[in-house]
């Protein structure tokens, strides 16, 4: 996360891992649906997942808007990346 911060449009402050372990996926092939009643072929995979708490502080709007929007990392098509905010306890309690 550190390595993609800035890039991304912030800067970690405060940061702890959770490893959320190994999961399941299946990455569907590219192409044509297969016909009614056949199953779609692809690959299964297998993915660590990490959930990352703690506290940054936005650098770069544009490019922080576009990663809120779009997620973060490359396991975004299945299921990860997504980022969750809220404000700061200090925001808060003004």
């Amino acid at each position: 996360m550190e390595k993609r911060a800035e890039a991304c449009g912030f800067r970690l402050l405060d940061c702890t891992v959770i490893d959320e372990g190994l999961l399941p996926a299946w990455k569907k092939d590219e192409g044509q649906e297969p016909p009614k009643g056949q199953k779609p072929r692809g690959k299964r995979l297998t993915i660590r997942a990490a959930r990352y708490e703690g506290m940054l502080q936005i650098i770069e709007p544009k490019a922080f808007g576009k990663t809120l929007e779009n997620g973060i990392g490359p396991a975004k098509g299945l299921g990860c990346g997504l980022l969750s905010l809220a404000p700061s306890k200090t925001q808060r309690d003004g």
